[in-house]
């Protein structure tokens, strides 16, 4: 087991920000108009006026707190509700230490900061997140020696009977580490074929080579997938400007936010819209016009800025599983280290397990049994990482855990009201040596194309 004394990056960064702000000296000043509406629920007046102000100035922090700290302190329900519509800040910390959430006190309040959709921690359909493997050399409890003589008079029948269909196979430890070598290189192979498309764009004289392929702006196949992807203009809008922020400013930090987001009047989430296309996509990361594909690789570019974030603990996803899909998990179970688990899409856990068995609770699909995913995190790392700090939804606690992460599944514990799978991060550790060359010689298959 990992060393549980282990404290996150992403909780020492927090806790730095808490204190900070708690240390930082306050203006003397009468506090600003809009302020004092918010601090005294003068509904009129924000109405009136906050279509007319910057985001900056709505997000003002006057002395103490900004108006929405202290419209949430005093409870007014409905300038909190004004603010939130608006797209005000909900990570702000205040004097006390505290974001615009950790003020609420009654229930309604409370309910504002809740996210509308029933699908954050929850997800219905496992196949389309998660790929499994289970090793075809070993089954529980063989010695070496029971696995030569079973294969000798079984070559025939593989244990193909025994997996679902969404569950993958490997023949040997190598092709786990291929999948790693090809996980681990992703952000090195970006990075050669962005610098050499840009620098050498004109002597290929080729359409994938071309130097304006990662230029956001220009790039008119990526801009006509992201219309159809979006589901309406601001979806749109708000998506673009995201991507564009974070290239511009070589930032991680809108893209995490854009993926916490919610659109419109109907709150369509953000990340629905990229986990379904991810869900069916090849995987070939040099076709910019996919989209998913190019939050990806955005991700896997800015990787280093990522590390402030990492998480290490635990986290918690709902799902729901028929009982024949458990059985399964538990005969992956007795595997041991050969049942494991891989991340398909950009996959939202909470630090509280509680929110996962809320949207649990909250899910339409009653017919199957309610199952709780426990993410053990012992190694910090760039791929896993705690959103808390800049989400559009802090009181969350969200881990983000991207695409390609491995997990190796421990234990499945059926209890009466629901079954629990504790999972464990595998982490296989590639040389730099060895990611050079594997970057190398893709890019020399590229150029053969």
């Amino acid at each position: 087991m990992g060393n549980t004394t282990v404290v996150s990056p992403a909780d020492r960064l927090l806790q730095e920000k808490r204190r900070r702000a708690m240390n930082k000296k306050c203006a003397t000043s009468d506090p600003n108009e809009f302020y004092c509406a918010g601090r005294d629920g003068n509904i009129d007046y924000v109405r009136q006026n906050i279509t007319k102000m910057s985001k900056k100035d709505i997000n003002y922090l006057e002395g103490n707190d900004t108006a929405l700290h202290v419209a949430t302190r005093n409870n007014h329900v409905e300038v909190v509700q004004l603010l939130l519509n608006a797209g005000i800040s909900r990570t702000i910390i205040n004097k006390y230490g505290k974001m615009p959430h950790e003020e609420s006190t009654s229930p309604e309040m409370k309910s504002l900061y809740t996210r509308v959709s029933t699908t954050r921690f929850y997800e219905s359909n496992p196949e389309s997140c998660f790929d499994t493997f289970a090793s075809e050399d070993i089954k529980p409890n063989e010695s070496s020696a029971q696995v030569d003589t079973r294969k000798k008079n079984d070559t025939s029948q593989k244990e193909s009977s025994s997996r679902v269909d969404f569950i993958k196979t490997f023949e040997n430890e190598n092709q786990l580490d291929d999948y790693s070598l090809n996980q681990e290189t992703a952000a090195m192979w970006f990075k050669f074929f962005k610098w050499v498309s840009r620098t050498f764009s004109g002597v290929l004289n080729r359409a994938d080579f071309r130097s304006d392929l990662f230029n956001l702006e220009s790039d008119r196949d990526f801009d006509e997938f992201l219309k159809q992807a979006a589901p309406d203009n601001e979806a749109y809008k708000q998506t673009v400007k995201a991507l564009i922020q974070a290239e511009r400013s070589n930032d991680i930090v809108p893209l995490i936010t854009l993926y916490t987001s919610e659109y419109g009047g109907e709150k369509v989430p953000f990340y629905d819209i990229l986990n379904n296309q991810l869900a069916l996509v090849s995987g070939d990361y040099g076709n910019t016009a996919h989209f998913c594909d190019r939050f990806v690789y955005e991700f896997s570019m800015k990787n280093d800025t990522l590390a402030q974030h990492a998480f290490v603990g635990k986290s918690y996803r709902g799902i729901r599983m028929s009982q024949s899909t458990i059985e399964r998990y538990k005969k992956l179970a007795e595997l041991g280290k050969n049942g494991i688990i891989a991340t398909k899409t950009f996959t939202s856990t909470s630090k509280i397990d509680t929110e996962a068995l809320r949207f649990i609770e909250k899910s339409k699909n009653k017919q199957e049994r309610p199952v709780l995913f426990i993410f053990n995190i012992w190694h910090p790392c760039k791929t896993i990482i705690d959103v808390t700090e800049v989400s559009c939804y802090p009181e969350e606690e969200e881990v983000l855990i991207i695409p390609g992460n491995l997990f190796r599944i421990c234990s499945v514990t059926e209890k009466p009201e629901l079954t629990e799978i504790r999972l464990e991060q595998k982490k296989i550790n590639i040389s730099t040596f060895r990611k050079i060359r594997h970057t190398l010689k893709a890019m020399q298959e590229k150029f053969n194309d």
